[in-house]
């Protein structure tokens, strides 16, 4: 479609509401928060959201800050809450 920007990743969005929403986490340095958006927005799971959010900011040029084990182990056990918490209200 003319006019359109697609994304090479058939995941990542090229542009929308999704798009702006990751774009401004990343630049604030929020790798975690646009992960939970991607997530929550694509109903994904964490593996293939961190790799989608990560190739989106690769393809954006927005440089990441590394998280290390420390980090992705807070993030997995917050994650796991948040689902637990929203499995036993549902």
């Amino acid at each position: 479609m003319p006019g359109r920007v697609t994304s090479p990743h058939p995941a990542l969005p090229a542009s929308g509401e999704l798009a702006d929403q990751l774009d401004l986490l990343l630049r604030r340095g929020n790798l975690i928060g646009a992960i939970k958006v991607y997530r929550e927005k694509t109903g994904r799971g964490l593996k293939e959201s961190k790799e989608a959010v990560e190739a989106f900011a690769r393809e954006r040029q927005i440089p990441l800050k590394q998280i290390g084990c420390g980090s992705t182990a807070l993030l997995l056990l917050g994650l796991a809450a948040a689902f637990g918490a929203w499995a036993a209200l549902g």
